[in-house]
């Protein structure tokens, strides 16, 4: 039996495109020795039995391909070797990843996937990762959901058994539909809860959600994140109009010049300039979205703890008393799909923590805010001095670097213009920026709805 895993017939195969569980078992371990020495015959530019990096090339497909042909009559499943490789270039990383590894370690192998492609040093990224999300890991009982592309489902997987986390509705004919933790269109296709009820999807879809989505649509627009339909759409803000330029299909940024308000950080221009969107939000609404994005995502045997968390998320009580959250922009990777990491208290953390906080990692932005409701929560926990300490050790070791973090206050039901901030030229090869008077018939064209 090969050594690369205890289980050779399960691996990951993870790179920036794609992060994926290769899964060929059978009874007979079937084509295990064979897969082996095709990854063998590829050779690895780094690394043995436990990960091994590999640097793709056209002839690995062709490879793949032969084998899925001689095979997959008789064991099928070996068809996912060339479906992986479909869409790569030369050049392209990937890593072949034992199953049998840590949470950490696997999101490392991620990590070096990203850095490779992107020409960041791979010992220092790593070591950057270890000594900040590494600490949170081993302080923590931690969850990690989107970072592999795989589909995840959270809860019970039989319908006529589930109960709703929101309303407790029961009965299999409320789950016809299984909902998207976080609304597709800002680019969430792999995370599903099963115990979020229809009637309460379609009442979070155009009530809770709303507020997440309005603050963050204008990054998610230049981004091209793409939803049910169209990557980009127009859109109508108070001071620009967003369009799909006619010849390179990227975002143009057409900002009204007599509207034009510039970015300040501790009284300097930073070079940027702030987009206001469309729809009113307020910074509770924003918050109430995290959360049902959070409870959809909470390891089963963990919710009991989280009753009264549904509860408010589904509006049967309202509250003042809402810790803050934490908003941040990153420069460094990109979050197309996004990510939730949940860390849950353990003797090992810190005496001042809450029993969860997550850390929602989306597009270009961090989020960072604390579950409410808890049953394990005392009033000592949630104290402002308490929440300020979380805020500051999670601050402290997150891995990627926030030049300015911003504290919102969850408690205010204030509606708002959101805003967004870009550079003044725009970012070349991404989305351009032209300045114009706001009678300039460009102004003239509305959003097309149907592309959400």
């Amino acid at each position: 039996m090969d050594i690369f895993d205890i289980q050779p017939q399960k691996f990951y195969l993870l790179s920036p495109k794609k992060r994926t569980l290769i899964d060929f078992s059978t009874a007979d371990h079937g084509v295990a020795k064979e897969i082996d020495q095709v990854f063998d015959s590829i050779k690895a530019i780094q690394g043995g039995n436990i990960h091994a990096v590999y640097c793709y090339y056209s002839q690995i497909i062709e490879v793949m391909q032969k084998l899925s042909d001689k095979y997959k009559d008789k064991y099928p499943n070996v068809q996912q070797l060339p479906v992986y490789f479909k869409g790569f270039e030369d050049g392209d990383y990937f890593i072949r990843q034992r199953t049998n590894v840590s949470l950490m370690d696997l999101k490392r192998s991620v990590l070096e996937t990203e850095s490779r492609t992107l020409g960041i040093d791979v010992r220092k990224a790593d070591n950057v990762f270890v000594q900040n999300w590494g600490r949170l890991y081993l302080s923590y009982d931690t969850f990690s959901f989107g970072f592999l592309t795989d589909k995840v489902y959270v809860g019970e997987k039989d319908k006529s058994k589930r109960i709703c986390r929101f309303c407790k509705g029961t009965g299999a004919e409320r789950y016809k539909s299984i909902s998207h933790a976080l609304q597709e269109s800002l680019g969430n296709h792999l995370l599903f809860a099963y115990e979020e009820c229809d009637i309460c999807n379609n009442l979070f879809s155009n009530n809770v959600e709303t507020p997440l989505f309005r603050f963050l649509e204008i990054n998610r627009n230049l981004s091209q994140i793409k939803g049910k339909q169209s990557a980009i759409h127009n859109q109508e803000g108070l001071n620009f109009h967003i369009h799909p330029d006619p010849v390179t299909k990227q975002p143009a940024v057409y900002v009204k010049q007599e509207h034009i308000f510039n970015d300040l950080y501790q009284g300097k221009l930073t070079g940027k300039i702030h987009l206001y969107n469309n729809g009113p939000v307020s910074y509770q609404g924003i918050y109430k979205a995290l959360v049902k994005f959070a409870v959809d995502m909470i390891p089963s045997d963990k919710m009991s703890h989280f009753v009264r968390t549904g509860e408010w998320v589904h509006g049967d009580f309202e509250s003042n008393d809402l810790p803050p959250f934490l908003y941040g922009e990153q420069y460094t990777f990109f979050f197309e799909q996004p990510v939730l990491d949940l860390f849950f208290k353990t003797e090992k953390s810190p005496a001042f923590s809450p029993y969860c906080t997550a850390v929602l990692y989306i597009f270009d932005s961090i989020f960072i805010y604390i579950l409410p409701y808890s049953d394990y929560d005392s009033e000592f926990n949630l104290t402002i001095t308490n929440i300020i300490s979380n805020f500051e050790h999670f601050k402290k070791y997150e891995y990627i670097y926030v030049q300015e973090w911003v504290e919102y206050d969850s408690n205010d039901t204030q509606e708002r213009a959101a805003h967004y901030k870009i550079p003044i030229l725009g970012i070349n090869g991404k989305y351009s920026v032209e300045y114009r008077p706001s009678y300039d018939p460009i102004f003239e064209i509305n959003r097309d709805d149907k592309l959400y």
